[in-house]
């Protein structure tokens, strides 16, 4: 699905926030790392299963404000 390349303003490794963020506290990157292991987690349907687009553009939109 993409979800870094999908919303670049979003959802961003936490790796890459850590080291290419100065903008973005420490505890912010363990925050949203966290929120963002949940909702692999959550939208992750299986080996058999495509994931749901819509349910996780939503649920990005809901749990994960941009980095401005």
């Amino acid at each position: 699905m993409g979800l870094e390349r999908r919303f670049p303003d979003r959802f961003i490794p936490r790796y890459s926030m850590v080291m290419f963020h100065p903008e973005i506290a420490y505890a912010e990157a363990q925050r949203r790392g966290a929120v963002q292991a949940q909702l692999l987690d959550e939208l992750d349907p299986g080996p058999d299963s495509e994931p749901d687009a819509a349910r996780a553009e939503r649920l990005v939109r809901e749990r994960l404000p941009p980095i401005t």
